[in-house]
């Protein structure tokens, strides 16, 4: 079974080794980037970024039996465009 997550901190890892295999704008392969990434997305859900116009989401797909990582995706306030990564297994 799977579930679809915020993105969190101790996710770092997981995100990272997926990025190394994709390499994308959206989730790069740089462990600073990604950490900045979960930290905006952390304080875009916990409200700490007021502006919901400044505000973006990460969302990972966990598998539960495993805990592993299987797809990332980033939402960005409107009028910024959905973002999507995905990964086939």
């Amino acid at each position: 079974m799977y579930v679809i997550r915020d993105g969190q901190k101790n996710d770092l890892p997981g995100l990272r080794k997926l990025a190394s295999e994709l390499n994308t704008v959206n989730l790069p392969d740089d462990e600073r980037e990604l950490s900045f990434i979960l930290d905006r997305s952390a304080r875009s859900f916990d409200g700490r970024i007021r502006d919901p116009f400044e505000r973006e989401y990460l969302f990972v797909m966990e598998e539960t039996r495993t805990g592993k990582n299987r797809t990332a995706g980033c939402v960005r306030a409107l009028p910024a465009p959905f973002h999507r990564i995905r990964r086939s297994t």
